[in-house]
């Protein structure tokens, strides 16, 4: 008792006047920034909102404007909610992250973050097998997406595909032939890139079909009775063309084909004159045919 009344009067002002201040009411401060969190699919975002205030502030949370409610469960939200956990980030987090605190007293704080989502390479539209018409354009797809932008190339066999003035890689990633030649059937996929990571497609075929064409048509021919003639055809196609005999409008046998060259003959003896005419269906894409007569006379 003694020691209290031989304090001077001048600190109990003192200490009363920083009580006083402890419990003045105190607009809220965020002491940290949000910065911009980068986070791979599946992975955990955290964004930390540190508020000073007096009382207490209340604070939410919102992604593009949008709040974030307490019982959503793909968050936490902690430490009086100055902490917010992405539990597993999924694609569609990408966003702009803010904070606001309020108290009642001043006016609200509030900070803003991003949140940018990385994505490994992943091809959304590979490509499928390709049948074209030599001379006509095809195009493969291979439609991607990731974060960073992945690039997009084209593997033919075992070698990179070179850009020039018929083969390009658009934009989409999608790989476009003008005027499409025999040499371009074959194997082919894409490989999307970027700093996270390699996606290829699988391989597909790419066809190229040609027109029927009749290389070296049978000639007509005068011959007499009982003889014997052999009359010969050649034609070319892709697939491979089968060859049609008819004689006064109806098939006769059909002949051995070979390779993608037609070679077919037909050995004729009747009695009569015949019309002959020559048809190669052309691989579902057309017919190609060639008239010709063989007149018979007497010895």
């Amino acid at each position: 008792m003694k020691d209290a009344l031989n304090i001077p009067l001048v600190h109990f002002f003192t200490l009363a006047a920083f009580s006083l201040a402890e419990k003045s009411p105190k607009a809220p401060i965020i002491a940290t920034s949000l910065e911009t969190v980068d986070a791979q699919v599946e992975e955990v975002a955290i964004f930390e909102c540190v508020v000073e205030a007096y009382p207490q502030a209340e604070i939410t949370w919102t992604r593009n404007n949008i709040p974030i409610r307490f019982f959503d469960t793909r968050y936490s939200i902690e430490k009086n909610g100055q902490l917010l956990t992405i539990l597993s980030v999924e694609e569609s987090d990408d966003g702009v992250y803010c904070c606001t605190a309020n108290n009642g007293v001043g006016v609200p704080a509030e900070r803003c973050g991003a949140l940018q989502v990385k994505m490994k390479p992943k091809i959304t539209r590979p490509p499928s097998n390709v049948k074209v018409i030599e001379g006509l354009k095809a195009v493969l797809p291979c439609t991607t997406m990731g974060n960073p932008k992945p690039s997009v190339s084209w593997i033919k066999g075992e070698n990179v595909i070179k850009e020039n003035a018929r083969i390009a890689i658009l934009e989409s990633g999608n790989l476009r032939i003008h005027n499409v030649r025999r040499e371009d059937s074959g194997h082919y996929w894409c490989m999307a890139k970027n700093s996270l990571g390699t996606a290829y497609s699988k391989p597909v075929t790419l066809e190229v079909e040609v027109f029927a064409r009749i290389l070296k048509a049978p000639e007509s021919y005068n011959v007499s009775f009982g003889s014997v003639v052999t009359l010969r055809c050649a034609a070319t196609g892709i697939p491979t063309p089968t060859v049609t005999w008819l004689e006064n409008g109806k098939a006769v046998s059909v002949f051995a084909v070979a390779g993608n060259m037609c070679d077919s003959s037909a050995e004729v003896c009747r009695p009569h004159a015949v019309s002959w005419t020559l048809r190669r269906p052309g691989s579902k894409k057309g017919n190609t045919q060639e008239n010709f007569q063989m007149l018979l006379q007497s010895k």
